[in-house]
């Protein structure tokens, strides 16, 4: 770890796991700004965080989720119109 001055008395984390809460999606940009700042490594829950900047996402691509479900009830739409 590294520390956060030359008293050693305030330690950074070496990088940031962020799991999305109410708590963490609301301070979100704050979490950000800290780790873009320290020069530290921040992975997020959902993909959005990384397509606004940082550094990755280890969920599943939200767009392609929506995207498969709506094809989905196309397709059951479809069956239940013939």
């Amino acid at each position: 770890m590294r520390s956060g001055n030359s008293h050693g008395c305030c330690r950074l984390p070496d990088g940031i796991l962020m799991l999305a809460d109410a708590l963490t999606i609301l301070n979100r940009e704050r979490v950000s700004e800290f780790a873009a700042a320290r020069k530290l490594p921040a992975i997020y829950e959902f993909d959005q965080f990384a397509r606004d900047g940082d550094l990755m996402s280890y969920g599943a691509d939200s767009l392609e989720s929506f995207e498969r479900a709506a094809a989905l009830v196309l397709a059951l739409a479809d069956e239940v119109i013939e």
